[in-house]
């Protein structure tokens, strides 16, 4: 039997399989919670219908997330957020079947997934975002037009990219909350993000879009899929049997492998999805759906949601971090003295850690060697952070204002002219995270990348 629950646990169950395949942290580090991700999410995809699968899964992803914070992509914290909104609102209505635990829990996917898009809106309200040279929409109009082989001409349709994003991101949450347009919307986010996939290789995200959008899926669309099994949850099971095979091949080969193919198989699956709710929509023109939020236990664990989701994305305006604040692609900037927001004051900035910022010249951390790199600023509490992650060896030279600093430490001494391993807590550090900081008063469009722990080199070079 078809329902919309199952179809939602079944995309969960994808979402997560998918991540596997693109993130694969337990390649890279080995981290049996990553396999366990993996397994428990091959599992629920055969068995939709498991509710004590579902909440395995959902705790092995909160678990998986809790260990890595705050070293966590956007998509982990924007799936964090709406899993405990549904977790939620299951204790609070504690549903018996199918009908109940979609119920219980579409009103918090419905409000967050509307938050979600509202707040990536909301953060490109800034100069910079506007700049045809840096704008992220533009920047990544353009890559697409020299990646396609389009005419090179298109290239200076960049201004149509832009507000474009502004206008989708915005437009797509109005549709979904209103009853008529709301099958419209729903294939029109799933196009969307399917595309977001295709073009730019953010597939995993693209995989986790299709599970929470199909919170409102109108239940008109259950007269069309009557199958005990549907074509499409075959398909689905035949290819994720194919990625755990080809997932054990790679597993002491190339990685990347493993990405390519899961970027092929989403991609022709999401095809296939999104076809199916295409025909869905068009056979059941017409019907009324019910409205997007009810009255009810459900609506404390969707406002919960959107408190929980308001309140991640005000850090950069309130000087906290900057990283997996669903800033992602919006030229936002708010460190030191770059303040580029349009309709947010710079007076709303309360703390300070954005505003002292060190320049690294080198080192052989991961993340401090990429900010000396990219001739990057990092504020002085994430050098600490990093320098803190583990005990092994390092050295780090940096300037503050206009005096260099050098830091080393070994198994024999430390040399720490500036304590910049004094302060803080292991609260902060496993909470706050902040992004690489260009020079000047431009932001060029920047993704949040994550520190991966094991990219460490291994040998150690000696001081000039």
């Amino acid at each position: 039997m078809v329902t919309r629950w199952r179809v939602l646990a079944w995309l969960f169950a994808v979402t997560e399989v998918t991540r596997s395949l693109q993130i694969h942290e337990w390649i890279w580090e080995r981290n049996p919670l990553g396999a366990l991700m993996l397994v428990s999410g091959l599992a629920l995809a055969f068995r939709p219908d498991s509710a004590r699968l579902f909440l395995v899964t959902a705790g092995v992803r909160l678990t998986l997330f809790l260990s890595r914070i705050p070293d966590v992509h956007n998509q982990e914290m924007i799936e964090t957020l709406l899993l405990s909104g549904v977790l939620l609102g299951w204790a609070l209505a504690r549903p018996s079947n199918d009908e109940e635990r979609f119920a219980a829990a579409a009103p918090a996917i419905r409000a967050g997934v509307v938050a979600v898009y509202g707040i990536a809106a909301f953060h490109k309200l800034n100069v910079d975002f506007f700049d045809p040279a840096i704008g992220c929409a533009a920047t990544l109009w353009r890559a697409s037009v020299e990646r396609w082989g389009l005419p090179a001409g298109w290239a200076s349709y960049d201004a149509a990219a832009t507000w474009g994003t502004l206008v989708v991101e915005s437009g797509l949450p109005v549709l979904l909350l209103l009853r008529r347009p709301r099958a419209l919307g729903l294939v029109g986010a799933l196009g969307f993000h399917w595309w977001l996939g295709v073009d730019m290789g953010v597939y995993a995200f693209s995989a986790m879009m299709f599970a929470w959008l199909s919170a409102f899926t109108p239940s008109s669309w259950l007269t069309v899929w009557r199958p005990e099994w549907s074509p499409l949850q075959m398909l689905g099971g035949a290819a994720l049997g194919t990625a755990a095979v080809a997932s054990a091949w790679v597993w002491f080969t190339a990685g990347p492998r493993l990405g390519v193919l899961g970027l092929v198989w989403w991609d022709l699956l999401a095809l296939l999805i999104l076809a199916a709710a295409a025909t869905a929509a068009w056979r059941t023109r017409g019907a009324d759906a019910e409205p997007a939020f009810a009255k009810g236990a459900s609506t404390v664990s969707a406002w919960t949601v959107v408190a929980l989701a308001v309140l991640n994305a005000s850090s950069p305006y309130l000087g906290l971090k900057t990283m997996s604040s669903i800033t992602m692609y919006s030229n936002l900037a708010t460190e030191g003295h770059h303040w580029n927001h349009w309709l947010v004051p710079r007076s709303v900035k309360v703390f300070t850690y954005q505003d002292d910022l060190l320049r690294i010249d080198g080192s052989d951390q991961p993340r401090l060697r990429a900010a000396a790199e990219q001739g990057a600023l990092l504020p002085r509490f994430e050098v600490r952070r990093q320098l803190r992650l583990d005990e092994e060896p390092a050295w780090v030279e940096y300037r503050d204002g206009d005096t260099g600093y050098r830091f080393e430490r070994d198994e024999e001494r430390l040399v720490d002219p500036q304590g910049l391993l004094d302060g803080g807590s292991w609260l902060q550090e496993r909470v706050l995270h902040f992004n690489l900081v260009p020079p000047g008063n431009k932001q060029p469009c920047r993704f949040d990348r994550p520190t991966r722990r094991s990219a460490r080199p291994t040998p150690k070079p000696t001081a000039n």
